[in-house]
């Protein structure tokens, strides 16, 4: 079975790998008021992330995942 594996740019926990810097992957809805992970589907097409300390957390199908 062939794998696929995609590279994306991230910090250990969260969607930016520096500020202003994020994962190609990371969306958001309701004018940009809610981050969502657009790799990751959750109950819909995507997995509604949330915020630490001003900094977007990546999901659990993210962290699951290695990124080296």
């Amino acid at each position: 079975m062939p794998i696929l594996k995609i590279e994306i740019c991230c910090g250990e926990k969260t969607c930016a790998s520096e500020p202003g810097m994020f994962c190609r992957f990371l969306g958001a809805s309701h004018f940009g008021t809610r981050p969502e992970c657009m790799l990751f589907p959750g109950e819909s097409a995507s997995t509604r992330l949330r915020e630490k300390d001003g900094w977007v957390q990546r999901c659990k199908a993210c962290l699951e995942n290695p990124t080296t």
